[in-house]
């Protein structure tokens, strides 16, 4: 049954100084017009194989999680400022915060959950590694953290050819793992085509990439992925707007959104033409950052800090069909979709609380999580 298209809402006009924050934290841009790689970072960290001083989770017993804390079978992801990814329990969100994930010192970016896998993999832009979890224990996989480049910055995940991909934001380039027995692919790392590399956005059914560049001209860059080891680019860079900070690959669609921070729009391109949709640039809320889609309702979510509101398309249009106004202050900063339990999550950085909506009507479902400190981003299993 096809959702219900939620109405339009008021706004607030609160700007987010955190996600400003986020915004200027880059080290490898080339000026006030790059966006930032999300929780800032000054460090280069070591190549791989290191673990993290003093990392623990809740109920000790070290970085793997120990065996005291009881964790949810289906959890929801959030990374917090400060290096810890508070979990909570997905059919229980009143329940609040189950466990914390203690990950100090690894200046950690980014959280991906890979459900059907089990895993949660984090970017540790201090350490020049990234870490794979098994949920279900919340204990790291043998071998982890694994060898990144330089500020690694996001980590995507290649279902079609079971690939982990990291990006690295200053030594330009991204590794290529195979999930299954995560060791690196032939040529891994491999050299990215443009500036401070930010994020990644993967279309399986066609098996291509997109890499969005923060640094130079602010562009996107396109791959076709043919195999684990088979990376070949294609000769087309996708400009982008102002200060460009995610980008989300629709393959129902065959779109592509590039959320662009300081012109306040969505760029959006055909996945197969790579070529702009008729009225691209799209406007959106103040300081879009992160997005999330809706494939089954075809809605895309833009969350928009500067005026606490979540911008909602039509995503096969790029119609604006409304926003989800949030209290003055909230400052949304990203967004997970919840397909299985009619739930669109949004992480408010103003107020350090999850907060929920119904996809189908865009109503409050429940009451603000709490969270014990300032969220980055949030996904769920």
């Amino acid at each position: 049954m096809e959702r219900l298209r939620p109405r339009f809402f008021a706004s607030s006009t609160v700007f987010s100084a955190v996600f400003a924050a986020v915004l200027a934290a880059c080290g490898g841009g080339d000026g006030a017009g790059d966006a930032g790689v999300p929780g800032g970072a000054d460090a280069q960290g070591d190549s791989g194989g290191e673990q993290g001083d003093g990392e623990t989770a809740d109920g000790g017993g070290g970085d793997d999680g120990g065996g005291a804390a009881t964790w949810p079978e289906s959890k929801v992801y959030v990374l917090l400022d400060g290096d810890a990814v508070a979990v909570l329990d997905a059919d229980d969100l009143g329940g609040g915060v189950t466990g914390t994930l203690d990950l100090a010192g690894n200046g950690v970016s980014w959280v991906a959950a890979e459900g059907q896998k089990h895993r949660l993999y984090t970017s540790n832009k201090q350490r020049g590694t990234f870490s794979a979890f098994e949920t279900v224990g919340m204990t790291q996989l043998p071998g982890s953290p694994y060898a990144a480049g330089q500020m690694p910055a996001h980590v995507a995940i290649h279902r079609r050819h079971n690939l982990v991909i990291v990006v690295n934001n200053a030594s330009h380039d991204f590794n290529v793992y195979e999930s299954g027995t995560m060791t690196q692919v032939a040529g891994s790392p491999f050299v990215c085509a443009g500036q401070s590399p930010l994020a990644m956005a993967i279309d399986d059914n066609e098996s291509r990439a997109f890499i969005l560049n923060q640094g130079g001209s602010h562009d996107v860059a396109v791959y076709e992925v043919f195999g684990p080891d088979q990376w070949t680019l294609r000769p087309e860079r996708l400009p982008t707007g102002e200060g460009p900070v995610s980008l989300v690959a629709d393959s129902p669609d065959r779109r592509l959104y590039i959320a662009n921070a300081y012109s306040n729009n969505v760029t959006a391109y055909g996945m197969d033409d790579l070529v702009q949709l008729p009225g691209s640039p799209f406007p959106a809320g103040r300081t879009p950052g992160y997005m999330a889609l809706d494939p089954v309702g075809g809605t895309l979510y833009t969350a928009n800090a500067g005026d606490d509101l979540v911008t909602m398309y039509t995503a096969s249009s790029m119609q604006n069909i409304g926003s989800i106004n949030m209290t003055a202050g909230s400052r949304p900063v990203s967004l997970s979709v919840d397909g299985d339990r009619n739930r669109l999550y949004v992480a408010a950085a103003g107020d350090d609380s999850v907060r929920v909506y119904a996809l189908d009507t865009a109503a409050p479902v429940g009451a603000p999580v709490a969270l014990p400190g300032k969220p980055l981003n949030i996904d769920h299993d």
